[in-house]
């Protein structure tokens, strides 16, 4: 016998309800094509010209652009590895010769089908790139309109589509931070689910299982929010469908979680290995978060979203439309489906230190934080509010349906064109794209073509190095060769790419490239001596040794490397238990005296926020060696450096040189001073990598008092009429 809904359940609504004798089929082809036409609106006029444009969102922080490079990068990346070497898909070809180097950022897995497919028919990353973010909107507004149809009218369910993918949250920087905008599958989740427990057709189960891993793969913030917004549906679900719930039914959503989670586990072991080793910090307790951990910013991104980039005044007075028919039968279950997603993603954004009306609020943060792996490592919780979006979206859209449930189809669409026409007056209309060319895809260097075509899988060195964007854009630039290149920009990496620029400062000097070759499988450099002070490039133009000139595609210069190895120390730069040199990798034990000192600094006052350098001279007391030289930073000694008292900012820096017994060791360091106009305070201390900090064992931390101001205006020289 069929069971049916509970009794006791939210409601008794029916899944995919018809109005007016609409074809559900017709719907969604034009509902699609309309959503289609409103992305490519939003994109303009980045889709006026797709392989060479790339969004250009002026933000102070220059990073964005940085991060852009790196998610196509490593997009590109996947749909290359994945049919060439999968099993080694961690292994990319940045910061040779790091292993797994494409965990030290995300893997972006979920992505992939949206955008291999126009990389492999083009080899173009930036055309691939425009693609992926015009399909994922076109996606996300389909996935919350297929949602909402089940709990309202299609017109209504249009304007949720619509709130959900097209929302000031879904323009500007996060245009470029493209894996944030990939959150169409759990939506589809949520409806498969529901269409499973309804019929219980294999199809929906797999189609389960499909969403829940691809959302997981998209981005790990993503997936532990899918994690909370799932549980949570599953929760208000079971409630609603307790009378119809038989063994089929609970085994396939059973088994649909354990592949999302076996899924989980195989992608996230080489994160966690890196966390073991030091390479991932975790931001489990006060002192060391990140900024983007602390309540005051937390706040302040919550209520940006709330007030500017979430679903605004048109959108929430359809909402709160939902919510005053909350009793009504037919919507009940959509009703409590939306506010419990809201309020999980509301609570799951506060972080693990909120703080609300000037109290401290206890949240489940800090539990999550100790019992799921991994979990400690999230450094900005307000991206948990994409849980709270689908609520809101999918309320609004409840709302709407409601008032409109009982008119002819014509004149309830007309209402969902009224409605998105309030909601883009109310918002300021369809974002302006800023855009720049970007001829990457299109305008390969010489040089990079040529090797290209010749290259033979030994190691890329360009010179001079630089940082952030420009280490992003040879990341960019290498998917054109694949060869394993020294550089690259990430969140977190072994500091390999520090370590080789240390020993390449010298070149061409023929040591300096020996020492080089005896730690690496060095095939090629590219210096481009545009980028070089004048003398430093004329040094390359000079017979050297141990190079052999390929050719000069000015303003670049192509050597092949033909020294041999002297000393291979290559098998060396990852032991775990010894440097390089062979200095043991061990805790250092109750008793290490040793001191800091700041030998150079500049002049205060100190400009806010900017990159100053300072050297500081690390000193042993003792005749025990410390380790420093190596790539693999367990027990490794390392500097800290914080302002104040608090740390939560503090930065790392490796010392990737062995501090010998009775001597010292310099290190220049380049900080970034504080926003904040005053006096302040620069602390250095050290620590080893996964063990202790020195202060335990004799080594004083210091601290130095700083002043921080902006420069006085130049003042123009007065001048007196008739002066000669």
């Amino acid at each position: 016998m069929r069971p049916t809904p509970s009794s006791v359940g939210l409601d008794a609504s029916q899944p995919l309800r018809r109005t007016g004798g609409e074809r559900p089929g017709l719907v969604l082809a034009i509902v699609l094509s309309l959503y289609l036409a409103i992305a490519v609106a939003w994109l303009w006029p980045v889709m006026a010209d797709p392989a060479a444009t790339r969004p250009d969102i002026k933000v102070q922080n220059s990073l964005v652009l940085a991060d852009y490079y790196l998610i196509v990068w490593a997009l590109a990346w996947d749909s290359h590895a994945l049919v060439t070497s999968p099993l080694h898909l961690f292994d990319a070809n940045t910061f040779h010769p790091s292993p797994k180097s494409l965990a030290f950022s995300e893997h972006f897995l979920g992505m992939v089908p949206l955008f291999a497919p126009t990389y492999w028919a083009t080899g173009n990353p930036i055309l691939a790139a425009n693609v992926l973010v015009l399909l994922t909107l076109v996606l996300s507004a389909t996935a919350m309109f297929l949602l909402a149809w089940r709990f309202t009218h299609p017109a209504g369910a249009f304007v949720a589509g619509f709130l959900y993918a097209f929302s000031p949250l879904s323009s500007g920087v996060q245009l470029m931070h493209v894996h944030l905008l990939g959150v169409q599958y759990l939506p589809l989740a949520i409806l498969f689910t529901e269409r499973w427990i309804e019929r219980a057709r294999t199809r929906d189960a797999i189609g389960i299982a499909i969403c829940l891993v691809l959302q997981a793969a998209t981005s790990f913030y993503l997936a532990y929010g899918q994690m909370l917004g799932y549980g949570a549906y599953v929760a208000v679900a079971t409630v609603h469908w307790w009378g119809r719930l038989d063994r089929r039914r609970v085994v396939g959503v059973a088994a649909a979680i354990a592949a999302v989670g076996l899924s989980m586990v195989l992608l996230s072991l080489p994160y966690l290995a890196l966390q073991r080793e030091g390479v991932i910090p975790e931001f489990g307790e006060p002192g060391q978060r990140p900024a983007g951990l602390a309540p005051a910013w937390v706040n302040l991104e919550i209520a940006r979203y709330l007030f500017r980039l979430g679903i605004g005044n048109v959108g929430y007075a359809l909402a709160a439309v939902a919510i005053c028919f909350v009793l009504a039968r037919d919507i009940r279950y959509g009703v409590c489906l939306g506010l419990t997603l809201t309020a999980v993603g509301l609570v799951a954004a506060l972080g693990p230190e909120a703080h609300l009306f000037e109290r401290s609020v206890w949240t489940p943060y800090r539990l999550l934080a100790d019992i799921v792996p991994g979990f400690s490592t999230v450094r900005l919780s307000p991206r948990f509010l994409f849980l709270a979006h689908i609520g809101l979206a999918l309320l609004a859209g409840i709302g709407l349906g409601s008032g409109i449930r009982r008119l002819r189809p014509e004149i309830a669409w007309g209402a969902a064109g009224l409605a998105v026409a309030a909601i883009l007056w109310t918002q300021g209309g369809i974002p302006r794209v800023p855009i720049a060319r970007d001829l990457r895809g299109v305008d390969v260097p010489p040089a990079v073509r040529w090797l290209a075509q010749n290259r033979d899988g030994r190691a890329l060195l360009e010179l001079p190095p630089t940082q952030y964007i420009g280490a992003a854009e040879r990341m960019l630039t290498s998917t054109f060769h694949w060869l394993p290149i020294t550089q690259g920009y990430s969140a977190y990496t072994t500091r390999s790419d520090r370590y080789l620029n240390s020993i390449a400062r010298d070149l061409p000097k023929i040591a300096a490239l020996r020492a080089l070759v005896n730690r690496i499988d060095l095939g090629w450099i590219l210096v481009h001596t545009d980028e070089l002070p004048p003398q430093r490039a004329a040094a390359w133009r000079r017979p050297l040794r141990g190079l052999e000139p390929i050719g000069s595609f000015e303003p670049d210069l192509l050597f092949r490397v033909v020294e041999p190895v002297h000393r291979d120390l290559r098998g060396k730069l990852f032991d775990p238990d010894a440097t390089v040199h062979g200095v043991p990798k061990r805790p250092l034990g109750p008793s290490c005296p040793g001191s800091i000192a700041v030998k150079h600094s500049p002049p205060q006052p100190w400009p806010p926020a900017s990159p100053l350098p300072v050297r500081v001279e690390i000193r042993i007391d003792g005749e025990t060696p410390w380790p420093g030289e190596s790539l693999a930073p367990r027990h490794l000694v390392r500097l800290r450096v914080c302002w104040g008292h608090s740390c939560d900012e503090e930065t790392p820096y490796l010392l990737l040189r062995d501090v010998p017994a009775g001597g010292s060791v310099e290190l220049p360091i380049l900080l970034r001073t504080r926003k904040a106009i005053g006096r302040d305070s620069l602390r250095f201390r050290l620590e080893q990598v996964g063990d202790s900090s020195l202060e335990d064992c004799g080594v004083a931390a210091i601290e130095i008092p700083v002043e921080i101001a902006r420069a006085p205006a130049a003042t123009p020289p007065s001048s007196t009429e008739g002066t000669p």
